[in-house]
């Protein structure tokens, strides 16, 4: 792994060495792109490069479907409508906008063989290195289970009783 991390590979208009190439990627692109979309990166920056560069490695030449990354949790707190709001949050449109400004970087270039699949596994990965309790989307997300709850409350209140009106309407004297 040293040798891939220490080989140089192009950057823009200059080569620079892969393990640096991550470093500026993680500084000044995926972590700024999660925090302007309401997240907060939990796990501590030199651990999240680690396994980040770790599972690039390991994974360099499988599928999607075959690769397997150091997925640890930050926080195993998330339920599942955590991890639907964090994929509706940024959406494959997203992803791609975001994905389109780093295609310089040969292992998430469409061009090279695996880069799509690295693409995928990175969107993953980051999900799970996420701080949801400190993370802005979190309390989007809550007051909308709030207000939708709401709303239910407000609908079941609003639903008459048919019989209760017929009992009414004629005052409950029978003739």
């Amino acid at each position: 792994m040293e040798d891939w991390l220490h080989s140089y590979v192009d950057f823009g208009l200059d080569k620079i060495k892969r393990g640096q190439m991550f470093k500026i990627f993680l500084h000044d692109g995926l972590i700024p792109f999660l925090e302007s979309m309401g997240y907060v990166i939990g796990t501590p920056i030199n651990v999240l490069y680690g396994r980040m560069v770790c599972g690039l490695y390991e994974n360099r030449n499988k599928s999607t479907m075959e690769s397997k990354w150091d997925m640890e949790h930050y926080c195993n707190g998330w339920n599942e409508d955590d991890r639907l709001h964090y994929f509706h949050v940024i959406d494959p449109a997203t992803w791609a906008e975001f994905w389109n400004s780093w295609r310089m970087i040969e292992d998430f270039s469409e061009e090279s063989g695996r880069g799509q699949d690295r693409r995928i596994d990175m969107e993953h990965f980051v999900w799970r290195q996420l701080d949801l309790e400190n993370s802005y989307q979190t309390e989007v997300l809550y007051g909308e289970i709030i207000d939708e709850e709401d709303v239910e409350q407000d609908e079941q209140t609003k639903k008459v009783d048919v019989y209760l009106l017929e009992v009414a309407g004629w005052g409950g004297l029978r003739r």
